[in-house]
């Protein structure tokens, strides 16, 4: 489900691309998320604005780190709960970016965030090698990832009023997904396994 996933980006981005300047407003209008779209009714936008991007780096970034974390969490819950996550995390973004202000949204940076929170909630112990700002390598338990992001995108939408960054859909994009997480019940331990580790520590 992934590369399919990064396919469909791609592929969105690329008939993107195609477009003349009026016919890519057109197309971000309705498809990118906006709050004048939703008044009007367009509802699907809460969930195809995930799809769309703005240039080849932000497309790029979003997948990147929507691949490394996403093909873990896929083989742990499968390729439909995957999708199912994706498109939680896109739509928790997406509610939470229009409450806090009306601009156009698009990218899956939201739907991202998601499954990088449900990526840490599931495998917390779980040590991940990260390369902060693409040079500096940091190794870290999962759990310190995905409570870092949460707390660095809520004080970024604090405290950052200058970029048109939507840290309002990064939040809510993780607190969707780890949600979705602790939801799902594949963050919790069965009661096999929970029996299976006290008899280990007795």
């Amino acid at each position: 489900m992934i590369p399919l996933l990064v396919g469909v980006n791609t592929a969105v981005f690329l008939f993107q691309s195609l477009l003349s300047a009026r016919g890519l407003l057109v197309f971000e209008t309705v498809f990118g998320l906006s709050r004048a779209g939703v008044e009007a009714g367009y509802w699907w936008e809460y969930i195809t604005y995930a799809f769309l991007h703005a240039n080849w780096f932000h497309l790029g970034v979003n997948m990147l780190l929507l691949w490394a974390p996403g093909r873990v969490v896929e083989r742990f819950i499968g390729p439909w709960r995957t999708l199912l996550l994706y498109v939680f995390g896109a739509v928790g973004g997406g509610l939470l970016q229009m409450l806090m202000g009306p601009q156009l949204l698009l990218g899956a940076s939201g739907a991202v965030c998601g499954m990088i929170v449900a990526f840490s909630a599931f495998f917390p112990n779980l040590n991940v090698l990260l390369l902060l700002f693409f040079v500096l390598p940091l190794e870290l338990r999962a759990k310190f990832l995905g409570w870092g992001l949460i707390v660095s995108s809520l004080l970024l939408l604090i405290f950052d009023h200058y970029t048109p960054i939507g840290h309002a859909a990064h939040l809510g994009g993780a607190l969707a997904g780890f949600l979705f997480a602790r939801v799902s019940g594949f963050s919790r331990l069965s009661p096999l396994e929970n029996w299976l580790l006290r008899r280990r520590t007795d």
